[in-house]
């Protein structure tokens, strides 16, 4: 049986996802913010910028005025791991709370410097934590792209399969890294789209150093159809550049989770964060702000535009499989 962590729709999405709510939840969380209340600012770690996480505290605060919060940016969220590994190891102050994808939580979790946290006791439905570590805030939808100027509707690729055919030799883009495809590998199995990436090398596509790339270069010309991440397509979307989005099936995504780290200094507004990032108003504000939404809370527009859609990744407890895989994918994106 393949190793689906989520096949979703909107029937289930509708009961399932939203905050229980109940006066032993409010309690729960009416504790926490007081003794958080008390404490030093729940420090955030994460990939956003200073001016989308700003965004997102403020409107915490409006509700928790008393949990001051503090962020501090990983740009591209790669190091988040690496960081709170060395500030443990020499007892400077580290994070009490991240946001970041499986690959990151993976080293913390193999040193026990995550908290174990009973998220149903805040309310927090079992959808969006799968593992009493780690709780489910946004997601990268991996997703096709096309110049509807260049490529239209009835000519643009529908399939994983129809992106690698001979006809998009050099007018394909996508990111350099392989996440998306590593992915994907999930459903449509590991040698399958090995065979694909395969594929798409010898078309010699424009490999980018940032996702965002994807959707700007598709704007400006530079390539006909671009493989990327839902997300980083809505800014040139916004912007009115001819750039359209193609859901294939199944989705890959990649979740950004919500974690405490043990030894911060403010785990109780830490819990309350993401109890409040989970919730519907929380989930849409930071949607809001960066882009990213949670496919798993009814409201947000991630939500809106996949829930017809298969979400396909793989579960937190087959993360060194997914690891072996991204690795070994990566080196044929890289020997391009």
């Amino acid at each position: 049986m393949k190793a689906l962590r989520a096949i979703l729709t909107v029937t289930s999405l509708v009961g399932a996802c939203l905050h229980s709510g109940g006066p032993a939840q409010a309690d729960a969380l009416a504790d926490l913010a007081s003794a958080a209340a008390g404490k030093e600012p729940v420090l955030w770690y994460e990939s956003g910028t200073p001016a989308q996480i700003g965004k997102v505290i403020s409107a915490f605060n409006a509700k928790y005025p008393d949990i001051k919060v503090e962020f501090v940016q990983d740009t591209a969220g790669n190091t988040i791991a690496s960081k709170i590994i060395q500030e443990s190891q020499t007892g400077n102050p580290t994070a009490s709370f991240i946001t970041t994808g499986a690959q990151q939580l993976g080293p913390l979790l193999e040193r026990s410097l995550l908290a174990e946290v009973d998220w149903r006791a805040l309310g927090i439905d079992v959808a969006l934590t799968p593992k009493p570590y780690a709780a489910a805030v946004a997601a990268s939808m991996f997703i096709g792209l096309r110049n509807s100027v260049a490529v239209t509707a009835d000519k643009a690729p529908t399939t994983w399969e129809e992106f690698t055919d001979p006809e998009w030799s050099g007018r394909i883009g996508t990111w350099v890294r392989a996440p998306g495809f590593s992915t994907l590998a999930v459903d449509l199995g590991r040698d399958q789209v090995k065979s694909l990436l395969e594929k798409l090398v010898q078309l010699n596509p424009f490999l980018y150093q940032s996702p965002n790339m994807v959707a700007q270069q598709l704007a400006a010309g530079e390539i006909d159809v671009g493989i990327g991440f839902y997300h980083t397509s809505l800014p040139a979307i916004a912007a009115g550049a001819p750039v359209e989005i193609i859901f294939l099936d199944p989705i890959p995504i990649n979740t950004i989770w919500a974690a405490v780290i043990k030894s911060g200094r403010n785990v109780e507004g830490a819990q309350v964060l993401a109890a409040w990032l989970t919730s519907a108003e929380g989930a849409m504000v930071y949607e809001t702000a960066t882009g990213r939404g949670n496919p798993l809370v009814p409201g947000t527009q991630a939500q809106r535009v996949s829930a017809d859609k298969r979400l396909v990744e793989w579960p937190l407890d087959q993360l060194a499989t997914y690891r072996d895989i991204d690795a070994e994918y990566s080196k044929i994106l890289s020997a391009k």
